[in-house]
């Protein structure tokens, strides 16, 4: 039997930006979570600080699809980067939004996974959008 694989996507825990609100692009998150659990693979999602992963407000207008608002709920409670085993994942995942920016960059911790992802010949992936 073929093990699953396992995705680790690492959301930003940061909130605010310019005197508003920022997080993650909805959309970025969403399309991606659904896309790895339909090809079931076992999804973590995780946080600088853990517990609720916020979501950019402008990520979301009246056209936005109810199964992309729908996935807020797999923001809910992301576990905290230094509860994570760099071994468990195949791959990580990062979806864009401004709060990414403020938090990501410098974690010690997700630099650490980084690295064994790379030594490890294993994916990452960084997705950049224009917003």
């Amino acid at each position: 039997m073929t093990k699953n694989k396992s995705v680790l996507i690492v959301v930003t825990s940061h909130d605010s930006f310019q005197g508003g609100k920022t997080g993650v692009w909805l959309s970025e998150f969403a399309e991606a979570y659904y896309e790895f659990t339909k090809r079931d693979y076992k999804v973590t999602v995780a946080s600088p600080l853990g517990g609720k992963g916020p979501f950019d407000p402008t990520s979301i207008d009246e056209n936005t699809s109810q199964d992309l608002l729908d996935a807020e709920i797999y923001l809910e409670k992301t576990i905290p980067l230094d509860e994570v085993t760099t071994e468990d994942y195949d791959a990580v995942f990062f979806p864009g939004g401004y709060g990414a920016m403020f938090d990501l960059p410098d974690n010690i911790k997700l630099q650490g996974l980084l690295r064994h992802s790379v030594d490890n010949n294993k994916p990452d992936a960084l997705f950049v959008k224009n917003h």
